[in-house]
Parts: structure tokens; C-alpha cells; sequence
């Protein structure tokens, strides 16, 4: 009889499902008491038809599929991901707090869940009323399908919104701008201010860089995904742990870096190792 049960939250886009799809497969190998519900944004009507993608691609492995359920949720039809993320996003975290209080309340033939796996990009937007669904015994683990020091680097460093609050707040510095617009120039930068400078950044591994070198300036900062970026740090902030598909055979040294920064922040770390094609 299963005893335990993950619930995971993903958003649509490949890459962070389909590491994700081939660590449930190993954790549903390993724990014969565990049963997974992965939320997904159903859009079988779009171009980009990520669930039956989904579906093939577990159909590559071998595991007990009546330990799994894949709930999609949203508009079947929505087009264009690049200019709906927002959209899906709301679509795929307001659909899910319903599906996560029927779970908790028993409304399923599952046990309740104990721990819940957020992608970065929309976690922080279920953050508060997942955990008060959860209860203190629950954990929430942050997921990102990445190496842990790039998600130091982009998570963990620096504060987005506080930066540019504190900017907006000083006439002098906000000189104009709107809070959107100073959140853009602070995510582009991604130094701490508002701009770059001659500053040195101390970054993961005690590795130090000109700020202006950290990222390629020829093809630009993200600056496109500030916002996602902003609300990643401060579910980064809150998550009982982390959970990566790397090692220390991939980032010996960042992996050494990692447990003890996060030790010292009170939160666990787990590494999952790389997670792909069974044939790979």
C-alpha cells in the first residue's frame, strides 16, 4: 500500500519536465510505497503538445504506471509560449491549489502529501498556501533541472525585488523610473544594482569576476525573465531544500561549495544525478 506521495508542479517547458519525468521514474523504482501526481499545464490543442510528449517519453522506462498520475490543468488551446508564460502560469498554479486541497483533504484514493517538488519558474507564486495546505510536517523542495551552481549563481546571490525597492524608495536613484522598469535594470545587470560597474562579484567557489564579465555581453542578459528570475529567488529564500540533477562527479568542486552554503542556511540539498534517456 503506498504511504507516500509527492506532488511536483511543472511548468511548460521541456527542459524542466524531462529531467523530472526520469527522476520519478527512479524514485518510483526505488520506493515501492511512493506514488507521484505531476501538475502540468494540459495544452493538447497548442503546438506545443508537452503532455503527450510527456507521455511518450515515459513510456521509454520501465516502472508500476499505477503509482503515477499526470493531471493536466488549463486552456487546451493556448498558443505561443513565449508570449503566454504568464498566462500559463497563472492557469497551471490557480488550478493547482484546488487540486492540492483535494488531495490533502483526502478527496483522492492516494495518502495525503508529504512533500511537494516546485519548478522554479511558478513556485513562488504557491509558495505560502501550499505549505499552510501541507502542514508544518510537510517539506517543499525547490526544483531546478540544472547544475547547483548555476542555481546558487542565478537563485541565491542576489535579491531582485528588494534591490529595486530600495532604489525606488531613493528619489535620487529611482530618477524616473517605474519599479517595473528599475525590477528590468536590476535583473539586467545582475550585479546587486541597477547598472553594471567595475565592482568584482565573489560567485560560486569563491571564484571572483568583473560584474560585467559574468555574463556574455554580446548576446545580452536575460533580461526577459527578470520576473521569473525575481520570484525564483524568493521561493529560494523559503524552500525546506533544493533538489538538482547534478553530482559531484559533474560539479565536484560547486557540489562541496553547495552543502555547506545551504547547510548554513538551513535547508537540505539533494542531489539526484543526471537524469535522462534510459539509452543515453
Amino acid at each position: 500500500m503506498p504511504s507516500r506521495h509527492i506532488v511536483a508542479l511543472l511548468p511548460l517547458a521541456w527542459g524542466h519536465t524531462l529531467p523530472y519525468i526520469h527522476l520519478t521514474t527512479r524514485m518510483l523504482a526505488l520506493d515501492p510505497e511512493l506514488v507521484v501526481t505531476i501538475v502540468q499545464h494540459d495544452n493538447f490543442g497548442s503546438l506545443y503538445k508537452i503532455i503527450p510528449k510527456m507521455l511518450k517519453e515515459f513510456g521509454l522506462c520501465s516502472f508500476d504506471t499505477s503509482r503515477l498520475k499526470i493531471q493536466g490543468v488549463g486552456n487546451k488551446d493556448l498558443q505561443s509560449l513565449p508570449a503566454n508564460l504568464e498566462e500559463s502560469l497563472k492557469q497551471l498554479t490557480s488550478r493547482w491549489l484546488e487540486l492540492l486541497a483535494k488531495a490533502v483533504g483526502g478527496g483522492t484514493n492516494w495518502p495525503k502529501p508529504n512533500t511537494l517538488h516546485l519548478d522554479f519558474c511558478g513556485g513562488k507564486f504557491v509558495l505560502k498556501e501550499s505549505g499552510a495546505l501541507l502542514g508544518p510536517q510537510g517539506k517543499i523542495l525547490f526544483w531546478c533541472s540544472t547544475g547547483v551552481a548555476a542555481c546558487i549563481d542565478h537563485f541565491s546571490l542576489f535579491d531582485f525585488n528588494k534591490t529595486a525597492q530600495e532604489i525606488y524608495t531613493d528619489e535620487t536613484k529611482q530618477a524616473g523610473r517605474t519599479m517595473d522598469e528599475i525590477l528590468g535594470d536590476v535583473g539586467c545587470a545582475r550585479n546587486g544594482s541597477d547598472k553594471l560597474d567595475s565592482r568584482i562579484l565573489e560567485i560560486v567557489e569563491g571564484v571572483k569576476i568583473y560584474n560585467y564579465k559574468r555574463t556574455a555581453q554580446g548576446a545580452g542578459s536575460p533580461c526577459h525573465i527578470t520576473p521569473v528570475m525575481a520570484s525564483a529567488q524568493e521561493f529560494a529564500q523559503a524552500a525546506d531544500g533544493f533538489c538538482y540533477p547534478t553530482s559531484s562527479p559533474l560539479e565536484p568542486t560547486a557540489v562541496a561549495f553547495a552543502r555547506e552554503y545551504y547547510k548554513q542556511r538551513r535547508q537540505e540539498l539533494f542531489l539526484v544525478g543526471s537524469q535522462m534517456h534510459d539509452n543515453d
